[in-house]
């Protein structure tokens, strides 16, 4: 914590800092509107899914598997890709049940299945670096879930402004997101040089 302090009274960051902010922020940001385009797709243009669906899964086994390659390995970055993979694939799931309508079992096993995987994540990444926080994830991941789930319904209905401002947060969310990678990252390393391509 005393790193994470220091940052907070240095009155300028690094060029190394800000492209590690900048970097982690784009990740998290990728992510939601790779999200979203997979739920516009299922609910509104289904032709469309498959493609959306590897634009998708393109951000998680490429963009996060090469950010978390550079600080912590290939294998790290492997087994956190096969979990944030099936937290997506999840996600699908609960996609296509509220596009059919369907509130049966089956619903409420995936949308259970969706938090189990966040949990994942949460602890996952808070045993990778001790300024990450199993309880901070797990509050940014179950966050996330929520409002995409909401943003699902919201389409669903066709309530396209509520839709919208209900993205709007999840955008802000997942900078917050990304400021808090990049903060644990920066803290637990010596920041070496930006990832090339990141």
């Amino acid at each position: 914590m005393r790193y994470i302090k220091q940052l907070q009274d240095q009155e300028y960051l690094t060029q190394e800092q800000m492209n590690i902010i900048i970097n982690s922020q784009k990740l998290w940001l990728q992510l939601a509107f790779a999200i979203r385009s997979l739920l516009l797709t299922v609910l509104r243009d289904p032709e469309r899914t498959a493609s959306a669906a590897n634009q998708l899964y393109g951000v998680v086994t490429g963009s996060f598997y090469n950010y978390l390659r550079f600080f912590y390995g290939p294998a790290t970055a492997q087994q956190f890709s096969n979990i944030l993979s099936d937290y997506i694939t999840s996600m699908w799931r609960v996609f296509d049940e509220i596009g059919s309508g369907s509130q049966d079992q089956t619903a409420d096993s995936n949308t259970a299945a969706l938090y189990d995987y966040a949990d994942q994540i949460a602890v996952f990444l808070s045993g990778l670096n001790v300024y990450w926080s199993e309880e901070q994830w797990k509050s940014f991941l179950y966050q996330l879930t929520q409002l995409v789930i909401q943003e699902a319904l919201a389409l669903a209905t066709k309530d396209f402004d509520g839709e919208y401002q209900i993205f709007q947060r999840i955008v802000n969310l997942t900078i917050l997101m990304g400021d808090y990678m990049a903060r644990g990252i920066m803290a637990s390393t010596a920041v070496p040089a930006s990832p090339q391509g990141a």
